[in-house]
């Protein structure tokens, strides 16, 4: 039912208006159209008020918390992003936790964890990013993680896993003289 009917059938009982072409229809039609206008702004206002359902200056935001507004990339891409940020708390130390937060940050990474040496290396597979995106990933990462841990941050768009499974020691790889850059694939 729109905004037109629902007046007219709340007035009808009253039996004090005519609404076949008068100039009250006329009047309630001009208010009917102002009332939606009200109505779609609130729904507007509504879905932008939650993540899930923000489309437009809803995210941008929230985004602007954190970092600047991510408008390149698709909407569900930053919903998930916003979400998974909002969800960061001081007690997220775990791999899993580390991992969301690399999401919600825009990275795909890789975590692998030394318990005896309190050290967590988190690989960045992603080589996309310029050096201030870079740096800002780091900075959040180091602000998320507790202090207690160790934390090597690699921008390399390698996995730890990757080179792993070349079964090369160090020695090996030393004596074939290659650089980094070569090893990594750049």
């Amino acid at each position: 039912m729109n905004v037109l009917d629902a007046m007219i059938k709340k007035l009808t009982p009253l039996e004090i208006y005519s609404f076949d072409n008068t100039t009250v229809k006329k009047e309630l039609e001009v208010y009917a159209q102002e009332l939606q206008n009200i109505q779609d702004d609130f729904d507007e206002m509504l879905g932008e008020a939650f993540i899930q359902t923000a489309k437009l200056y809803g995210l941008a935001e929230r985004e602007k918390i954190y970092s600047k507004s991510s408008t390149e990339l698709p909407l569900q891409t930053r919903r998930t992003m916003l979400m998974k940020r909002f969800a960061v708390n001081e007690k997220g130390a775990a791999p899993s936790s580390i991992l969301d937060f690399a999401t919600s940050l825009g990275a795909t990474v890789t975590v692998s964890e030394y318990i005896p040496y309190t050290l967590v290396i988190v690989d960045v597979v992603d080589s996309v990013f310029t050096n201030e995106r870079q740096e800002f990933i780091r900075e959040q990462m180091l602000g998320i993680i507790p202090a207690h841990l160790l934390v090597e941050i690699y921008f390399n768009g390698t996995k730890w896993s990757e080179f792993n499974s070349q079964n090369s020691t160090w020695a090996q790889l030393n004596g074939q003289n290659k650089s980094w850059f070569v090893i990594n694939g750049n």
